[in-house]
């Protein structure tokens, strides 16, 4: 058996152990706390809790980001610490502090984004190891990337701008500067619909899933589907 193809249950047993990392807000600032939501899994609040970045999805709002703008400010990011070898642990990677402006380099036409929702997703873990998946790989020592819901601080971008919502690849950590924004889709933020439906059935997973099915499968009347476990 390839010790690198990992088994859905194993996964979900780690992400359960990654809480802390993925599938979390990554809060505000320093200090500033909020009440708990269904959204983060009982671990992760905890943690997150502790190291005061925990913060409910309608405070976001309420930060002064022009205040913050041209700051510099401590960017929490998760690292991997090296390829994998068989099921991802927690130990394969590491929570540390950078420093960051919070500016847009100049002429730059990407944007600087403050990360509000990751998603951690079974793909990821192909890119933990060293060999061609149909993605890149992850480079150690540096943030995990996956897809999340940001909010846009700066744009160089015509087509963004200042505030707005988007949802694609970003890194794992609190905030992002892309260089470009191919693949950024913006959302058009309605309070009905949390934006953490962006990280599942709005965003990536629930695309593969529409498309797979209605695009490609085309099924018909009488016809029997398989769903894999993929």
């Amino acid at each position: 058996m390839n010790p690198d193809i990992s088994h859905r249950e194993a996964f979900s047993a780690a992400a359960k152990n990654w809480a802390h990392f993925a599938h979390i807000h990554f809060g505000l600032m320093p200090n500033q706390t909020g009440k708990k939501t269904n959204v983060c899994q009982q671990e992760g609040e905890d943690v997150l809790m502790k190291d005061g970045f925990f913060a409910s999805a309608n405070q976001f709002g309420n930060w002064d980001w022009e205040q913050a703008i041209m700051a510099e400010v401590k960017n929490k990011q998760v690292l991997l610490k090296d390829y994998v070898r068989g099921f991802p642990k927690e130990s394969d990677m590491t929570i540390t502090s950078s420093t960051l402006k919070l500016k847009l380099p100049q002429s730059s036409k990407g944007v600087l984004l403050k990360n509000l929702y990751l998603s951690c997703d079974p793909y990821m873990r192909g890119r933990m190891s060293q060999r061609e998946p149909y993605v890149d790989s992850f480079n150690p020592g540096s943030p995990i990337t996956g897809y999340g819901v940001c909010k846009v601080l700066e744009s160089g971008d015509p087509n963004f701008n200042e505030g707005d919502f988007v949802w694609g690849m970003t890194g794992w950590e609190e905030y992002t500067i892309l260089n470009s924004t191919q693949g950024l889709f913006k959302i058009q933020h309605t309070t009905d619909i949390p934006l953490s439906y962006y990280t599942g059935i709005l965003g990536m997973p629930g695309m593969t899933a529409y498309v797979g099915l209605y695009e490609l499968c085309s099924p018909k009347k009488r016809e029997y589907v398989y769903v894999s476990a993929a």
